[in-house]
């Protein structure tokens, strides 16, 4: 549209003749300033601010994973957690490395065959499920996800946690033996 407009009116001022006068002075003052005017606006047309005022660019943002915990963590935070939990006897090392526990954290599940193997009872685990998320506020971790769904936090006899009873094991002791343990080891991230 605009290029038609611009077009069409610099053939106007290009095919009217003027005789040699003041006149003829003043057209050709126009003629320059429509060519320089359309100059200017078929430039603009070309450049990024204005195509993206008529066509903005897409939002490119990865929208969060479902089968991931999404959770706003370092791997030298997680490195740091894994060496705290192995050092009192939280997660078994012999069956998890430091590698393993990275990958189960921030990557997609279905990514790797990695598993935490926590040395943990039910109510120590529902512990550190609400240590970790009050520590790592910015995640989309649940329960439900984090024992169940997840399917990489392992009992130590290489069994699934059952989600039943650690969401009631919060009612039914108020700490659990390894409070104090937990507690050092998430000292460390405050």
């Amino acid at each position: 549209m605009i290029y038609l407009f611009c077009g069409g009116f610099m053939f106007l001022m290009y095919s009217f003749e003027s005789p040699a006068t003041e006149l003829h002075f003043l057209l050709s003052l126009i003629r320059i300033t429509t060519f320089v005017l359309a100059f200017t606006l078929v430039h603009y047309t070309w450049t990024s601010k204005f195509k993206n005022h008529f066509n903005p660019p897409k939002n490119n943002k990865k929208k969060p994973s479902e089968n991931n915990f999404n959770i706003a963590i370092s791997k030298d935070q997680l490195n740091t957690l894994y060496k705290e939990l192995v050092r009192y006897d939280m997660v078994d090392e012999t069956k998890t490395d430091s590698k393993d526990f990275i990958k189960v954290f921030l990557e997609d599940w279905d990514s790797h065959g990695s598993k935490v193997y926590f040395d943990l009872d039910g109510p120590s685990s529902r512990e550190f499920y609400e240590l970790f998320s009050k520590t790592f506020p910015n995640n989309s971790l649940t329960l439900k996800k984090f024992f169940e769904t997840s399917r990489l936090i392992i009992r130590p006899d290489g069994k699934r946690y059952m989600y039943n009873t650690i969401k009631n094991a919060g009612s039914k002791t108020e700490f659990s033996k390894r409070t104090s343990d937990l507690s050092k080891v998430f000292s460390k991230f405050t």
